[in-house]
C-alpha cells in the first residue's frame, strides 16, 4: 500500500544478477534527487563490497513527497528476513556506507 502523499513508483530497476523474487526485506542504500543520482549511489555501493552484491537485485524507486519533492530510493534485496537485511547492511556499514532494511 501507497502512503498518502506519495505517488505510485514510476520505474523499477531490476539488475540481471539473479536472486529471488519473494524476499519480504530490502536495503535502502540511500534516497537522491534523481536517477543519474541513484545509479551513482547503487555503483558505490557495489564498489564498497564487490563480492556482496552477486545476487542481489537494484531497486530503484520514485516517489513525490509533496512539498519536499521528488525522491529516488535505492534499494538492494530480496532478503528473505529482516536479520538478512541487516546482515548485508552491517557490511556495508562496515566500509563507511549508510543503509537500513526496510519491508518491501
Amino acid at each position: 500500500m501507497i502512503a498518502p502523499g506519495i505517488s505510485a513508483p514510476a520505474s523499477r530497476t531490476l539488475s540481471p544478477a539473479g536472486g529471488t523474487a519473494s524476499g519480504v526485506y530490502l536495503v535502502q542504500l540511500g534516497s537522491v534527487r534523481s536517477a543519474d543520482a541513484a545509479e551513482i549511489v547503487w555503483a558505490d555501493s557495489v564498489k564498497a563490497i564487490p563480492g556482496r552484491f552477486t545476487g542481489i537485485q537494484k531497486e530503484v524507486e520514485r516517489v513525490e513527497l509533496g512539498p519536499q519533492g521528488i525522491f529516488f530510493r535505492v534499494r538492494a534485496g530480496p532478503f528473505a528476513n529482516r536479520a538478512a537485511a541487516e546482515e548485508f547492511c552491517g557490511a556495508l556499514k562496515t566500509v563507511g556506507k549508510s543503509c537500513f532494511a526496510t519491508p518491501r
